[in-house]
């Protein structure tokens, strides 16, 4: 970081603690996320923001949620391209973090269109996802086992192997593409 920027991989700056909507790129986005490692890096195998944010989508889809709720969900993260996955138990320690992350993510949201839809449904599908993962990522805790037999199907569905960053980088892109109302 230079200067109070970062430098992206389209070569773009992207200011933080100012962000601008003139600065923001799906493609920068669905790079970094198809990079960034959920779970700080403590999965059993490489697992990254932009799969997570794919199976929120497609879970949302499972769910008979509208093409808004799958694109929410599929961008429910997209602030973490600027300022990486910061583990849950951290962020409400960090002083003015969720402010910068809540600017950063309302300024991707105006700049590509993202549908404002009811927070509540996305984070119940986040939540969903999350319990997931931790059923088929996590080496030894125990997760929720309240869905049980229900989630074994959409474990079936969803994506949860070791996948390369470029494979997700181009499946987040084939989805936005998919749901956005956006051309790009």
């Amino acid at each position: 970081m230079m200067n109070g920027f970062i430098e992206t991989v389209s070569g773009n700056a992207f200011y933080p603690m100012s962000p601008n909507g003139t600065d923001v790129n799906i493609r920068d986005i669905a790079h970094a996320l198809a990079h960034i490692c959920r779970f700080n890096g403590h999965t059993k195998h490489f697992y990254s923001v932009a799969q997570h944010s794919i199976n929120c989508a497609n879970l949302a889809a499972m769910l008979n949620g509208s093409a808004e709720l799958q694109l929410a969900c599929l961008m429910h993260d997209a602030s973490e391209a600027y300022i990486c996955d910061i583990p849950a138990p951290f962020k409400p320690n960090l002083v003015g973090y969720r402010t910068i992350e809540t600017n950063i993510q309302q300024v991707i949201v105006d700049s590509l269109g993202i549908p404002d839809v009811p927070y509540g449904a996305v984070k119940e599908i986040d939540m969903l996802v999350l319990e997931l993962e931790g059923r088929e990522l996590m080496p030894c805790l125990q997760w929720s086992p309240g869905h049980g037999i229900i989630f074994d199907a959409y474990i079936k569905k969803l994506n949860f192997r070791n996948c390369k960053p470029e494979s997700i980088r181009k499946q987040f892109m084939d989805t936005f593409k998919r749901l956005s109302t956006r051309v790009l």
